[in-house]
């Protein structure tokens, strides 16, 4: 019995350690993607009175970079639930995120500039339908 129960931690202990190890892998594909929607620089010029003037954005399409700070702010919350179950939290930390992500405040109706959600859409993709299985489809 000594060496079944030696045998079952080893195999346990492997098990939660590969568990682990897809959570990680997938948080960091996720964080990849959700960076690599924010591309380009947005535009400016100087303005009639001498300022600078920062082009208009497109709505309905993934935010450019201005100072970088949203893009690196993108990051993963990995935690543990319980043996061989792992979670992450994907997203950015920059105040003004969820507002781009979704719109609102003094913006016109349906003004948004999605990044994470066509980020989460690729990594869905990408998963091969496993990802897709394990979130339950979502």
């Amino acid at each position: 019995i000594g060496d079944a129960k030696i045998f079952m931690n080893k195999k346990a202990a492997s098990l939660d350690t590969k568990a682990m190890r897809l959570r990680n892998q997938a948080m960091g594909k996720l964080i990849q993607l959700a960076k690599e929607e924010i591309v380009g620089k947005r535009g400016s010029h100087v303005g009639s009175r001498g300022g600078i003037v920062w082009d208009k954005a497109t709505p309905d399409s993934p935010p450019k970079n201005r100072t970088g700070f949203l893009r690196n702010s993108i990051t993963g919350f990995p935690t543990q639930t319980g043996f061989a179950q792992y979670e992450a939290v994907v997203g950015p930390t920059a105040i003004y995120s969820r507002r781009l992500e979704i719109g609102g405040g003094n913006w016109r109706a349906g003004t948004k500039f999605p990044y994470m959600q066509p980020a989460f859409d690729k990594f869905l993709t990408l998963q091969d339908g496993l990802v897709r299985e394990i979130y339950g489809g979502e």
